[in-house]
């Protein structure tokens, strides 16, 4: 599942995230897809793929103080009869 973003070159960005204080990488995956979707995944995985992200000054008061790159993770989710996602606009301020 995937957005356009605009303000940073027009790429897709799929549903991301940060695991909360004593979630697992593979739990936080699964609630920020629950939250930013409304799908509960049958079956999820984590891959062996991964980035590293150069911070940026905008992200300054989301991420610890001194924080330099941010690990991005990708998992595979399986959704069975998804139907609509639902969209929270708390989630997305472009609803």
């Amino acid at each position: 599942m995937l957005k356009r973003v605009d303000n940073r070159g027009s790429f897709w960005q799929g549903v991301t995230g940060a695991p909360e204080k004593g979630e697992t990488n593979l739990e936080g995956a699964k609630r920020e897809l629950f939250e930013e979707t409304g799908y509960s995944p049958a079956n999820i995985i984590q891959t062996d793929i991964s980035y590293i992200i150069p911070m940026e000054d905008r992200w300054k008061d989301i991420y610890p103080e001194g924080t330099k790159e941010i690990p991005e993770y990708l998992f595979i989710a399986v959704i069975e009869h998804p139907g609509p996602p639902k969209i929270d606009p708390i989630e997305h301020n472009y609803v």
